[in-house]
């Protein structure tokens, strides 16, 4: 009869390794991205095609940038800074509606409109919001049942959240 608590510790203990491990796998890996260098409007600016499996869209990284993923959120990062990537569920009918509920929630002392347009048919609205007393400029890109949120602190990276944010394709399994 006292085995059977030392059995069921051991056992617990090995969950708890195995759980660990595949935790420490995958919380923080770089995604895969698929090279496939264009030029834009200037010669020197050269992109990669990005396609994110978990958060189903895919959109043009300038090749400076590298992809850090952690689970529902990633990191694009390059040398000067990172731009933030977050995909939130949705039951609102528009973009407007969803914005409405954030500020009333988040209660911002400051927000921004810059512009709004659509994106491959999905409603965009860019705006610089005042959080924690930082002015985040943040594209928020609305579909059927996501709302993706494209953000960055750094007034330097405007340029690349524009052209990323605005090659945004949603790509549902």
């Amino acid at each position: 009869m006292k085995k059977q608590p030392a059995v069921l510790l051991i056992l617990l203990a090995f969950v708890l390794v195995v759980g660990t491990l595949v935790y420490l796998k995958y919380s923080s890996r770089q995604d895969k991205v698929i090279f496939n260098p264009q030029t834009t409007g200037s010669p020197v600016s050269k992109l990669k095609m990005y396609k994110s499996l978990e958060l189903d869209f895919s959109t043009q990284l300038p090749t400076s940038y590298i992809v850090d993923v952690k689970f529902t959120h990633l990191d694009l990062k390059n040398t000067t800074g990172s731009i933030g990537v977050d995909r939130n569920a949705h039951t609102f009918a528009s973009l407007k509606e969803y914005l409405a509920d954030v500020d009333d929630r988040d209660q911002l002392p400051s927000v921004n409109i810059i512009k709004e347009f659509l994106v491959n048919k999905h409603q965009v609205v860019v705006r610089d919001e005042l959080r924690g007393g930082v002015k985040v400029r943040m594209y928020y890109i609305f579909t059927n049942d996501w709302v993706y949120v494209f953000s960055t602190e750094s007034e330097s990276l405007y340029s690349d959240l524009d052209q990323i944010a605005q090659s945004f394709q949603y790509t549902p399994n």
